[in-house]
């Protein structure tokens, strides 16, 4: 989003390929269906505001029980121009629970690390994300897969590949809001999440225990080699690190021989390097394959499942 003072209007869309620049975008593909969500219909409403100038985006985060939408703002907004964001917001819901879509939310940030404002409604329902059966619970600036049925096809393969049994010790790491390690505490008693988060880490233990799962959460920051050292090892490991890839833990993972590996990944290069680390520490590749997560990109995401298999003497 972009105000223009030469034209004294806003440009609501995206960013062109390689640059700053916003043009402007009428709706998005990839978001569901939703009067909220027709973007050349925001471009009226924002123009009208005394504050056009000092909105800079839109945030839209469409879990399974509501889509929020997350505006940032320069400066706090005045009474009126937030009367008239709320009255917009509820003659669409009105339109979209005719057509029998999802609820809105309206939430307000002004600084970049600070609390979001909720603006309507009061209170807001908490937002989730259904899981293998489950509801997990979504914070605003919570890490969430975007396309939900490829998100739920992708943890259904990854637990019929890792296959785990209610005995062993699993670990996921780079755990997140518990999307994979919710559907493992399911199947296995011992799972054990690992999160850099000391709030996420609260939100993992708080929502295994709404849900009646054996989980233990732990802060670690996996950027740190050694940081896995001090724990019992597991039969069986699942990660799903960041596009950087997990290379300060993958020589301890090779260290211990761990029985199986499911390594899921958002960048080739990253998963490459550090999948050699364990090819050259006696793990196979048994199961490979890719996810469509976002779809007219370049990106997917791969998941791989290596098995210790021993070092070779040859």
């Amino acid at each position: 989003m972009r105000y223009s003072k030469e034209q004294n209007t806003n440009f609501v869309g995206f960013r062109e390929g390689a640059s700053h620049h916003i043009s402007n975008v009428d709706r998005c593909a990839v978001l569901p269906d939703h009067p909220a969500l027709e973007w050349q219909d925001w471009r009226p409403l924002l123009n009208s505001l005394d504050a056009r100038a000092l909105v800079t985006q839109i945030e839209v985060i469409a879990a399974d029980n509501a889509i929020a939408l997350v505006l940032r703002a320069l400066k706090p907004l005045q009474d009126g121009d937030r009367n008239k964001l709320v009255g917009q917001l509820k003659e669409w819901q009105k339109r979209g629970e005719e057509a029998g879509l999802l609820p809105l939310q309206l939430w307000l940030r002004t600084e970049k690390d600070g609390e979001a404002e909720c603006l309507w409604p009061t209170p807001p329902a908490t937002l989730h994300h259904l899981v293998d059966g489950m509801p997990l619970n979504l914070a605003l600036t919570d890490f969430v897969q975007v396309n939900g049925d490829v998100n739920r096809a992708m943890v259904a393969q990854a637990l019929e590949w890792l296959a785990p049994t209610e005995d062993e010790r699993i670990w996921d790491l780079f755990a997140g809001h518990g999307n994979f390690s919710m559907p493992l505490a399911r199947r296995s008693k011992h799972v054990v999440a690992l999160e850099v988060q000391n709030s996420m880490v609260t939100s993992l233990a708080d929502q295994a225990e709404q849900l009646a799962l054996p989980l233990q959460a732990v802060c670690a920051d996996l950027s740190d080699e050694g940081r896995l050292a001090h724990l019992e090892s597991p039969n069986a490991i699942l990660l799903d690190p960041p596009r950087a890839g997990a290379a300060e833990v993958m020589h301890d993972i090779a260290r211990r021989r761990i029985p199986r590996v499911l390594y899921v990944s958002c960048d080739a290069a990253t998963l490459a390097r550090d999948l050699n680390v364990l090819s050259q520490q006696g793990y196979a590749v048994t199961k490979a394959g890719i996810m469509d997560m976002f779809p007219q990109t370049h990106h997917v995401e791969t998941m791989v499942l290596l098995e210790y298999q021993g070092k070779s003497h040859g």
